[in-house]
């Protein structure tokens, strides 16, 4: 258990590195698909990066936002009782940075200049909160899932404990609380740049 423990311990800055390169792939890969193929904007693709515009009311904007960070935090959780669950964690980050990289290419081949302004005040900071709470999420789901597979390939018989199940369980709670302020001050934010623009 010592053995597995410590191995854990040393992964942990690797981790960090390989989910930041995913995130960034995925935006790279995001932004060129968006310049190159130019599709119609997809919620599955874009994922509510973009600003909100007058034809959607911010009710909707903040609902949407909230449940697909949700479902994506509901899977990272599932996934951590997985043995296996490691490469989805860090597919889910790559998606997450394809859909910022999509939407900022989207909004800047509609908007030209201007397009880049709503994407530093309006996409930046949201990206950024997003991006945080769903490396937070990976490296949990990550964190469990490898216990699970050392448990499988070195025979050793599982470490149940209740507390450690607890604040697993409270880890994720909080990051959908987050979620949830993190779609009302974007919403909040739009709404006023709609109305001063």
């Amino acid at each position: 258990m010592q053995h597995i423990q410590y191995v854990a311990g040393r992964g942990k800055k690797v981790h960090i590195y390989l989910l930041g390169i995913a995130v960034l792939s995925g935006l790279i890969t995001g932004s060129v698909y968006q310049a190159v193929k130019a599709p119609y904007p997809s919620a599955l693709i874009h994922q509510f990066f973009a600003p909100v515009y007058n034809s959607m009311k911010i009710s909707d904007y903040v609902w949407d936002s909230f449940m697909q960070s949700v479902i994506l935090l509901a899977v990272m959780f599932l996934l951590g009782f997985f043995a296996l669950g490691q490469p989805f964690g860090v597919l889910l980050l790559f998606y997450k940075g394809f859909g910022i990289g999509a939407s900022s290419a989207m909004i800047y081949e509609l908007f030209g200049i201007k397009g880049a302004v709503s994407i530093v005040f309006l996409v930046v900071p949201k990206a950024s909160a997003i991006i945080l709470m769903t490396m937070l999420g990976a490296r949990e789901l990550i964190r469990s899932s490898n216990y699970t597979l050392s448990c499988w390939t070195s025979h050793t018989e599982p470490n149940v404990n209740d507390n450690i199940f607890r604040l697993y369980c409270i880890k994720f709670l909080v990051l959908m609380i987050s979620a949830a302020v993190i779609s009302g001050i974007d919403a909040a934010v739009n709404l006023v740049y709609v109305k001063i623009g």
